[in-house]
């Protein structure tokens, strides 16, 4: 990935790369990475999210621990002055098919972080 971006020219970089089993803490230079250790294991980073400098977000935490096992990270854009009103939310979500026993619960994800 460090080789295809330095071949991209500074406006056209991504603003947000969403990145699933690092298994490490993932950095680029020009980005804040966001996401936690895996809660299985305490140390693995199943997911995580790199947001361009510069630009305005807050990663949002969700209470689903008691309901699923998934690894998140819920990143709101916020919005530039006149573009847009209201923020950009993404999701990067993963899980694992690998672990038997962990709880799947993709409906309490979506309920907790998709509010009606």
């Amino acid at each position: 990935m460090m080789q295809y971006m330095k071949l991209l020219s500074k406006n056209k970089l991504p603003d947000l790369i969403a990145l699933q089993e690092p298994f490490d803490w993932a950095q680029l230079p020009g980005y804040v990475t966001c996401g936690s250790p895996c809660e299985c294991t305490g140390k693995d980073i199943r997911v995580c999210t790199l947001v361009k400098r510069g630009t305005a977000f807050i990663e949002h935490p969700l209470d689903i621990t008691k309901e699923s096992d998934i690894d998140y990270v819920l990143i709101e854009v916020m919005p530039c002055r006149g573009a847009m009103k209201t923020g950009l939310f993404v999701l990067n979500v993963y899980s694992t098919a690998s672990k038997r026993g962990l709880t799947h619960n993709f409906g309490s994800l979506f309920r907790v972080g998709v509010p009606s």
